[in-house]
């Protein structure tokens, strides 16, 4: 009986460190046209050089691992499409991985970058400043630093002559409108719509298509709490019932949250990438 026990035991903890092990990598793994990837390619593939590149250049909204994975539906008829989003990424991370974007010949550059950031400023400890500061940033995120980093990114992508341009607002933090944390996100993303302007890049205002969004779904629900910090809860468990149980990211984020456009938060459900990509296809095949 105590080998049978112990038998079992060992079977389940086997089980449960690979699930873990699998929904671990699911949430990190990179898609198949990576900036990597398309590096690689032009070593393999002279003639890649020669065709015009659309590239997103961004967060984990973009990568697409933690949430709906909106961007592998984008397609162009005569453009290469590549995903240079990238877990947990702030400005300053996007400020850092520059040069290499800018060696690229590249026809189209999409621009998404301070949902980290928001969340970094918004509170202290390791579900806000101190953990990006864990991952490498100098410094805990400031929205006066994003503004400074966003302003020389627009500005760096402008002197490269890389003639067409975007930027996007950043999407809600939790959908409760008036939230101290959606105010907080208010301010940066009056600050990307200036500097699009002083830039001369054009706006997408996913933050605003996002509140419409909800609005044509009656509204958010009366019962979903504010954002008070990163969900590592909420991120876990629901990439898990996703990856390993098959759930839909909408059914996940009425779960975690009584969520419509988002599963956690702060990363997209499969509404919330359809306004995405209904934004950002409307304009690189406008």
């Amino acid at each position: 009986m105590q080998k049978i026990l112990l038998k079992t035991i060992f079977a389940t903890s086997i089980t449960c460190l690979t699930i873990c092990g699998y929904n671990t990598y699911k949430m990190f793994q990179k898609p198949q046209n990576n900036l990597e990837n398309y590096k690689a390619s032009l070593v393999t593939n002279k003639n890649n050089n020669n065709k015009p590149s659309i590239l997103f250049l961004g967060d984990s909204i973009f990568q697409g691992a933690i949430g709906a994975s909106w961007m592998s539906r984008i397609k162009h008829s005569n453009k290469q499409i590549i995903n240079a989003g990238n877990n947990g990424d702030t400005s300053w991370n996007i400020k850092q991985r520059l040069d290499v974007i800018l060696s690229l010949k590249l026809d189209t550059v999409i621009l998404m970058v301070g949902t980290n950031d928001a969340m970094g400023s918004f509170r202290d400890g390791y579900s806000g400043g101190d953990l990006y500061v864990m991952l490498g940033n100098p410094i805990k995120p400031t929205i006066e630093l994003h503004q400074t980093n966003l302003k020389f990114i627009l500005n760096a992508l402008k002197e490269n002559g890389i003639k067409n341009r975007a930027v996007l607002t950043i999407p809600p933090l939790g959908e409760v409108f008036d939230s101290k944390a959606n105010l907080h996100v208010t301010q940066i993303n009056q600050n990307i719509i200036q500097l699009a302007k002083e830039t001369d890049t054009k706006l997408l205002d996913f933050n605003a298509a996002i509140w419409k969004a909800i609005e044509k779904q009656g509204g958010a629900h009366k019962d979903t709490k504010e954002f008070t910090g990163i969900g590592y809860r909420e991120q876990t468990v629901g990439c898990l019932l996703h990856n390993v149980f098959g759930w839909n990211w909408n059914d996940i984020g009425e779960y975690n949250n009584h969520l419509l456009m988002l599963i956690d938060n702060c990363h997209l459900s499969n509404r919330g990438g359809d306004v995405l990509y209904d934004l950002v296809n409307t304009y690189i095949n406008r």
